[in-house]
């Protein structure tokens, strides 16, 4: 007798189909197909949902079901409040699909990415940047936290410009003055596009050339000392995402500009500028621990 030998290949699992019936709450059958638009899957894709899960969506959407066919009977279908957020909830399902509609409608090709690398170059501009953080004590700290008063701060980012610029070592100046309490001598590179930089840091960088260190950059936080190492421009295709996505925005901005400008929109500017008046002193509420004002507290 020929024995069975064991399939080289393993068993497919079957996808199940989209008009099976899978859950009944009273009367209401409800199918794979729905339950799949429900999660927001294929069947194929949920092939890939255990039994775990199945078994909580069918759970929600069993609870769901329930509770919505009492609330019809309970009459609540037809207060104001149902009919106020279901037209609410209309409206907002229906701007989504119309949003998404015309933005699926609106292509950006390789050659429009290609014009606008071209005619906005300077957007693009990459820095490689080395840094140094001297971080500043914050008002209050105690005396055994990170980092200096703001002025010695300054004065510690300042003695570090002053040496990294005259052409010492990084490494020796770190040795020297540095202290991992104060500052961060961060010895790695790193890419930036000049343009998203904060002001500060952009106004400082336009003033220097490859190789040169910065004066102190006075931030929340720190002061910062950059070293300029070289300026590059990446290739279109390193940015091509990024021009495709703000070309995108672009266009569905101007789609939903126009839409406005074509349609009657009055608002009420009394309405919409309205700015509530302080609170009169006698009935502001105190500033206290528990019940007692801190004005009164002894």
């Amino acid at each position: 007798m020929p024995v069975n030998q064991p399939s080289s290949k393993a068993e497919q699992p079957k996808t199940t189909p989209p008009e099976k019936v899978v859950l009944r709450v009273g009367d209401q059958e409800i199918t794979a197909g729905e339950l799949y638009r429900v999660i927001g899957v294929t069947a194929e894709q949920a092939l890939q949902v255990g039994s775990k899960t199945r078994r909580s969506l069918g759970d929600q959407y069993t609870l769901m079901l329930l509770l919505a066919n009492q609330a019809v009977r309970d009459g609540l279908d037809s207060t104001p409040d149902f009919t106020q957020q279901l037209a609410w909830l209309r409206n907002q399902q229906l701007a989504q699909m119309e949003y998404k509609k015309l933005t699926d409608g609106i292509k950006v090709t390789p050659e429009d990415i290609s014009q606008y690398y071209a005619s906005h170059k300077s957007e693009f501009e990459q820095g490689e940047l080395r840094r140094v953080y001297v971080h500043k004590k914050a008002p209050g700290a105690k005396s055994d936290a990170p980092g200096l008063p703001p002025q010695e701060a300054r004065g510690r980012a300042e003695a570090i410009s002053k040496e990294w610029a005259a052409g010492r070592d990084l490494k020796e100046i770190e040795k020297e003055i540095g202290d991992p309490k104060v500052a961060y001598f961060d010895q790695a590179t790193e890419l930036a596009f000049l343009k998203q930089l904060p002001a500060e840091i952009q106004n400082m960088l336009v003033k220097l050339n490859p190789g040169e260190v910065s004066e102190p950059i006075d931030t929340p936080q720190v002061y910062l000392v950059l070293q300029l190492v070289r300026r590059v421009f990446p290739d279109a295709r390193d940015v091509s995402e990024q021009i495709k996505d703000k070309l995108q925005k672009e266009r569905t901005d101007a789609a939903l500009a126009e839409l406005k400008r074509k349609t009657n929109i009055w608002i009420d500017e009394e309405y919409f500028n309205y700015n509530p008046s302080p609170p009169h002193p006698s009935t502001a509420k105190p500033r206290s621990i528990g019940d007692v004002p801190l004005d009164q507290k002894h």
